[in-house]
């Protein structure tokens, strides 16, 4: 019995031993969100198949919204907010843009309602020309370029 308890003691000590080695330095996979992306965008237009369509009708606008704006930050983090023709905010969402590549995917977590429950998103990719950053969204199959302007 005597050399049970002494065998245990021995064992449980080794691994105590074998976990205190050196740990390896890990260097952390850090993703460094583009800055050509960050910024106040305002939505200017919208083209479907290169034909000009309704940006309030595509993009789902309020009835009284007269400009909108995307602003994204350096974290990844967005906001949408729709203003009326007295720049008052008529209604906002909020969540986050990530991206892989010149490929995004926008999550919406809340809105002027409250919590998105559950979340909704939307993909598709991204290009910055000069001042103006063109999402080609995919809506209900189809895919919308939709042009935004870089605020000064």
């Amino acid at each position: 019995m005597k050399i049970f308890k002494v065998v245990s003691i021995l064992l449980v000590l080794a691994f105590l031993l074998a976990g205190c080695g050196k740990d390896g330095t890990t260097t952390p996979n850090v993703r460094v969100f583009p800055s050509e992306l960050v910024g106040t965008w305002n939505y200017q237009s919208v083209t479907i198949d290169g034909q000009e369509a309704v940006l309030r009708l595509i993009l789902d606008w309020q009835e009284e919204t007269v400009m909108a704006a995307l602003i994204i930050s350096d974290d990844g983090e967005f906001v949408i907010n729709e203003y009326s023709a007295n720049d008052s905010l008529l209604y906002f969402e909020d969540g986050t843009f990530a991206v892989n590549g010149n490929y995004f995917t926008i999550t919406i977590y809340n809105n002027s309602n409250g919590v998105v429950s559950p979340p909704v998103s939307r993909d598709g990719t991204w290009e910055v020309s000069g001042n103006h950053l063109i999402l080609y969204l995919n809506i209900n199959e189809i895919i919308a370029a939709i042009i935004t302007t870089r605020q000064s």
